[in-house]
């Protein structure tokens, strides 16, 4: 006589043993194809199988039958699988599965699955169900479902990191997987620029604030005494009323600085800080460093992709925004209440010809830079052509956005050798870009015809 499965269960020593005597029990219903699934790092990962000579595993909680039981918390029932639009074709033959949550210390863990090359009677389902209830007690009797190790966290955030292309996504990843790997408290990210000076800091957890108030010499110490590539630690716990030496007048008691090596030179500094005195091993210090070489490699193609983008996007002469940056900013705004410029120098022809194409760019940057500033916060400006610019200001009405416009005319007379004349449209509700457009253009053609260096409003 088969022993019961709450003895079978009973008899388990650990985690894995008790999921095998589950696909073992189950296995026994004809045409069962039973599987166990546990949840770690976000994935359903698979603890005994049988039946198959295939396994899925690393399921997400968006895939098939088993991750939709396990993202509703609800049982699943398939008397017909090619019904349901979420079952995954493994086995041609089967027919039916039945998927049930695994409950244990009040949470949901994982799954028991079985598919089928049979119908799946109801004495069927109900063994399923019982089961998978029998075996989340028994994991609660031998603590829960063993945790992601060190070593397991670190790939998964390494995964996740080389699907992140945003420099500040990608520091936040950094700070998140320091401090699930270390188990410290709080961490930080110092930017390091080509002379060795802290720049940016980035913090979380309880002694951010703390860190982020460092003052510049101690973060400077602390940055340089890694420049090298080594690693730098509190040794042992120590008095626990003593802050690290380094930050006297602190809540530290346990500090890690870890360079961030990218292109031979560490770009940026990992900070990692608690309030109580631990003891830090050199395994964990290599899985941070680990954490740090990938998160380098990280940082450095995202900065590409950064500097790719913004090139993409800026003229290069002026570093203004270019005809399509324009065109695609006006079409974002289309219906709020903007003011179009469209900016034309007076006489910039005459001086390329008189002093040549290289006094010309001179100018333009020249230009460029005075009507930058006599923009509000906000405005933009855009080098839309040859010696054409383009503005797009924010404005309540014709009055403010005439006022803008005489501030940019003011602003060119400064300069000396050219003037502008600017053309002024407000955008109409629902009006086209095209239409906003050719209004602002025909204003610039009557400032033109009748003496420059103006503005008018269509």
């Amino acid at each position: 006589m088969p022993t019961p499965i709450s003895d079978r269960l009973t008899a388990a020593p650990d985690v894995s043993a008790a999921c095998w005597a589950v696909v073992d029990h189950l296995a026994e219903v004809p045409g069962a194809l039973p599987s166990v699934y546990l949840e770690r790092g976000g994935r359903l990962r698979c603890q005994a199988v049988r039946g198959y000579l295939e396994i899925l595993d690393g399921l997400p909680p968006t895939a098939g039958i088993i991750g939709r039981t396990f993202r509703t918390g609800e049982p699943t029932v398939e008397h017909d699988v090619t019904r349901s639009p979420d079952f995954v074709e493994i086995i041609g033959d089967v027919v039916a599965e039945a998927c049930f949550p695994i409950h244990c210390k009040g949470a949901l863990v994982g799954v028991v699955n079985v598919e089928s090359t049979v119908p799946l009677h109801d004495a069927a389902v109900a063994r399923v169900h019982d089961t998978a209830a029998l075996l989340g007690q028994r994991l609660e009797a031998l603590g829960g479902p063993p945790t992601e190790s060190p070593s397991q966290r670190l790939v998964r955030h390494a995964a996740r990191l080389t699907g992140l292309t945003k420099v500040d996504e990608m520091e936040r990843e950094v700070l998140d997987a320091a401090l699930d790997i270390s188990r410290m408290g709080s961490a930080m990210l110092l930017r390091l620029d080509e002379n060795g000076a802290v720049g940016a800091r980035r913090a979380l957890g309880p002694l951010a604030v703390e860190l982020e108030s460092l003052p510049g010499r101690t973060l400077r110490r602390l940055a340089h005494s890694v420049q090298e590539g080594a690693s730098r630690y509190t040794i042992s716990p120590g008095d626990r009323d003593r802050p690290v030496v380094q930050l006297p007048g602190t809540k530290i008691r346990t500090l890690l600085a870890l360079p961030v090596i990218a292109e031979g030179a560490a770009r940026e500094v990992l900070l990692l800080a608690d309030r109580r005195a631990k003891a830090v091993t050199t395994d964990e210090i290599e899985l941070l460093e680990m954490l740090c070489a990938q998160a380098g490699s990280a940082l450095r193609v995202a900065g590409l992709v950064r500097e790719l983008r913004t090139q993409a996007a800026t003229d290069p002469l002026t570093g203004l925004g270019h005809h399509r940056t324009f065109h695609t900013k006006l079409r974002r705004l289309r219906g709020k209440r903007i003011a179009v410029l469209l900016l034309d120098l007076d006489g910039f022809k005459q001086i390329n010809d008189t002093f040549g194409h290289q006094a010309g760019d001179r100018l333009l940057r020249e230009v460029a830079a005075t009507l930058s500033a006599a923009l509000r916060r906000g405005d933009e400006l855009f080098r839309i052509g040859g010696d054409e610019f383009g503005a797009l200001l924010r404005v309540q009405d014709q009055t403010e956005a005439m006022e803008a416009a005489e501030r940019l005319v003011a602003a060119a007379a400064t300069i000396g050798d050219v003037t502008v004349s600017i053309g002024v449209a407000m955008c109409e509700e629902d009006e086209p870009v095209e239409s906003v457009l050719g209004r602002a253009d025909r204003a610039l053609y009557d400032v033109k015809q009748t003496g420059r260096n103006a503005a008018a409003l269509a």
